[in-house]
């Protein structure tokens, strides 16, 4: 920075007066000071025999205790927010995963989904050809079946028409041999009742 923006400030540290050169504000210079002169008579107020270096010193190593532990607390801060960024990421990293996941799933929902369409239409077309079958072998078994029938049918009064013409022979035979024996009787007596 050049010298016309540096500003110069009197601040009062522990009694002793001090021209500063600064780049920053009045207002941070003066409080700066103001902590610096509070320190140093926090430990001049705790010892009565300490000379204006010492205190000076003591005051300098509370400030740069207070300094190094805001600094670390600051490097845990840090850290911290390294391991919230890594756990942010983490977490990012697995809901991209589950968007994957869940879209490799619904991909596999999908194909499920397709091959069950495809199984329940096969399966209907397997049961309408075998319940055409069915049928085609029920109207077969009972043409079979009427055939059979009516075949028996056409057997049984076939039997039916040959037994009665048997009988019908067998009858007429019966009567002429009736016939024949009471004509023979019929000349026998004749005959005995001529010859009476």
């Amino acid at each position: 920075m050049s010298n016309e923006e540096k500003i110069r400030v009197t601040v009062d540290i522990y009694g002793t007066s001090y021209k500063l050169v600064t780049n920053n504000s009045v207002g941070y210079v003066k409080r700066v000071a103001q902590y610096v002169n509070d320190q140093m008579h926090q430990i001049a107020a705790g010892t009565q025999r300490l000379d204006v270096p010492r205190i000076a010193v003591l005051a300098a190593v509370n400030m740069a205790d207070e300094t190094l532990q805001v600094k670390q607390e600051m490097e845990n801060q840090v850290h911290q927010l390294e391991e919230a960024k890594q756990l942010k990421d983490a977490y990012v990293e697995l809901e991209l995963q589950g968007e994957a996941q869940k879209a490799k799933l619904e991909r596999e929902l999908e194909r499920v989904r397709g091959e069950h369409e495809r199984a329940s239409a096969r399966l209907r077309e397997d049961s309408e050809q075998a319940l055409a079958r069915l049928k085609a072998e029920q109207a077969g078994l009972l043409e079979r079946v009427r055939g059979e029938h009516t075949s028996e049918h056409e057997r049984m009064r076939t039997e039916h028409e040959r037994a009665l013409a048997e009988a019908r022979e067998s009858s007429e035979q019966a009567a002429e041999q009736l016939l024949s024996e009471f004509t023979s009787e019929h000349e026998r007596v004749r005959g005995e009742h001529e010859r009476a």
